[in-house]
């Protein structure tokens, strides 16, 4: 599975509904495929050494440390410890994009707190496109111009 920031926006857009994908610039969407990307990067690397032995984590460190190790490297090591590495980098992707796609579209639907909703005139989001925003668990966060619309979304960890 080839994954990087511009797989991870085309999958981002495919899963934002239609008015999200119209709201959305090109900046927006690679930000937020930056930030999947990242946290990707975290969420993988705690669920791939959670339960390895202090001899296998020290080995990957010593892999990792050395920029010259070559990729078969890597490789030996995830079919020796980890050998559903590739399962859990596709299980953890598709929970990340589900839930950005939810969290975003929940941001653009509800405003910020003290901030008015979009009411689509002028540049910005036509509130009337939307339908109840999702609910993901948590308080979105909204980045939000002066006259009320929505940009660079982002979201808080629960």
């Amino acid at each position: 599975m080839n994954v990087n920031e511009q797989s991870i926006a085309q999958m981002l857009n495919e899963a934002f509904p239609p008015a999200v994908r119209s709201a959305l610039d090109p900046a927006d969407l690679a930000s937020l495929a930056e930030r999947v990307r990242e946290e990707l990067e975290l969420r993988v690397g705690e669920r791939l050494s959670a339960g390895l032995p202090e001899t296998a984590m020290e080995e990957f460190e010593l892999l990792n440390d050395d920029p010259d190790t070559p990729w078969p490297a890597f490789a030996e090591w995830f079919r020796t410890y980890r050998p559903n590495y590739q399962e859990t980098v596709k299980q953890t992707l598709e929970e990340l994009i589900q839930e950005t796609a939810c969290r975003v579209t929940a941001a653009l639907t509800r405003p910020a707190p003290g901030w008015p909703r979009p009411t689509g005139a002028g540049p910005g989001i036509d509130a009337s496109r939307w339908a109840p925003a999702p609910s993901c668990g948590h308080e979105p966060v909204a980045s939000v111009r002066d006259d009320g619309t929505a940009i660079g979304p982002t979201w808080s960890r629960s």
